[in-house]
């Protein structure tokens, strides 16, 4: 289960429990959860689980925009972002904390399988919430930041899942970042393949 609960602003003390499939923040009446306010646009944001589990959330073209831990998030699905425990979201005059108790383990180690080979990646200790961890700071914080998030992806889970996880995560810890992309080196030819590509590709 996740849930929202308000911090700061109007919604403070209240904690609203979120849908896999959807649940829409805005000042519509017939919003999931109503931010009533003038600054809010009628859809602001949409919570949501994706087809890999993971919590997102998406800025639904709002005037005044939504940012995730001080970083705000571009329009639309192409600035979709993970969402992490403990994460913090501000909208206008709300702010709120999103909690999950499926959080991941910042002290966690990755298993990555592909077929027959496995590779496994050391953990790192790391604050427990994207939240506490200070972006700005020098490139080695930012390195660990990112170790710490793929980190607490999963137990195991295969390569091609695994790498639009790690770019996903890459974005959220250099959010000023506008484009990047992850590329496979082939053992026997050296060849380079694409894997992943940010804002995606479009089929």
């Amino acid at each position: 289960m996740a849930v929202l609960k308000g911090i700061r602003g109007p919604l403070t003390g209240h904690s609203f429990e979120l849908n896999p499939s959807g649940t829409v923040l805005g000042r519509n009446s017939d919003a999931d959860i109503v931010l009533a306010h003038d600054a809010v646009s009628r859809p602001h944001a949409r919570i949501y689980r994706d087809s890999l589990g993971q919590w997102m959330i998406e800025d639904l073209e709002s005037l005044n925009g939504t940012s995730i831990n001080g970083a705000y998030l571009r329009k639309g699905k192409v600035g979709a972002r993970v969402l992490w425990h403990r994460d913090r979201i501000k909208m206008c005059g709300f702010q709120f904390i999103f909690e999950s108790d499926e959080a991941p383990d910042p002290t966690a180690t990755v298993h990555v399988t592909d077929e027959n080979v496995q590779h496994s990646m050391t953990s790192l200790q790391l604050p427990s919430s994207s939240a506490e961890i200070d972006l700005e700071e020098n490139p080695q914080t930012k390195l660990r930041a990112f170790m710490g998030l793929i980190d607490s992806l999963a137990n195991s889970i295969s390569v091609a899942e695994l790498i639009p996880k790690v770019l996903n995560s890459l974005v959220t810890v250099f959010p000023r970042a506008q484009r990047g992309f992850i590329q496979l080196r082939e053992p026997e030819s050296e060849r380079l393949n694409t894997a992943a590509t940010y804002p995606p590709q479009l089929d």
